[in-house]
């Protein structure tokens, strides 16, 4: 990540990976900023052209320092399916075990099916769903009904971990098999020496 002069790209392809207006440059530039936030941890892919096409961030426990937490993850939806969201995980998963952590975790929503492939695929185990009901106060229309009928919605989140990531060679040999040039390479072109995976400077 190259820092505040990304935020706008960054805040652009958070909103199209999850269709929602939630990223704001406040919150992406308060996150720069956010005690606990390593930039080391903090990658995007940079596509040949410069565009942005993933992001993932990683967060070690400032309690123990052996839990990691991927939060937020996301791949554009022209370069999905080439395995770049798996080559970005591995890396930010490898970085947090290079920081003493033996033990990753991932949050999705259950209806993102690509995603929860991807985080099993990639070793991760599910642990539990956690059910959220949402009241839609927006939508509500006042009435004079003593008990009036509630707008309210439902979701799933699915929480999921990796363990022992300090320990397993495969999960590396993975990693440094599938470079961001060789995955960019099955979507566009081979990539120049300026597009890679990179981390915040």
């Amino acid at each position: 990540m190259a820092g505040a002069s990304e935020v706008q790209a960054y805040v652009e392809l958070h909103r199209a990976v999850f269709e929602s207006t939630n990223m704001t440059h406040a919150w992406r530039a308060r996150t720069l900023g956010c005690l606990g936030y390593l930039h080391d941890l903090d990658l995007v892919a940079v596509a040949p052209d410069g565009r942005l096409a993933a992001f993932c961030i990683g967060w070690l426990s400032s309690v123990s320092g052996t839990s990691g937490q991927i939060e937020p993850f996301g791949v554009g939806r022209e370069f999905r399916e080439a395995g770049l969201g798996r080559a970005i995980l591995l890396e930010n998963v490898r970085r947090l075990a290079n920081l003493g952590a033996c033990r990753a975790l991932v949050e999705t929503d259950t209806y993102r099916s690509p995603a929860l492939d991807l985080y099993e695929s990639a070793g991760f185990k599910p642990i539990r769903d956690v059910h959220i009901y949402r009241k839609n106060y927006a939508t509500e229309q006042p009435s004079r009904d003593p008990q009036p009928s509630s707008s309210f919605s439902g979701a799933s989140t699915r929480s999921m971990t990796m363990d022992r990531i300090c320990t397993s060679n495969q999960l590396w040999n993975v990693a440094r098999s599938r470079t961001a040039g060789q995955v960019f390479s099955s979507v566009r072109q081979p990539m120049s020496s300026s597009s890679k995976i990179r981390s915040k400077h």
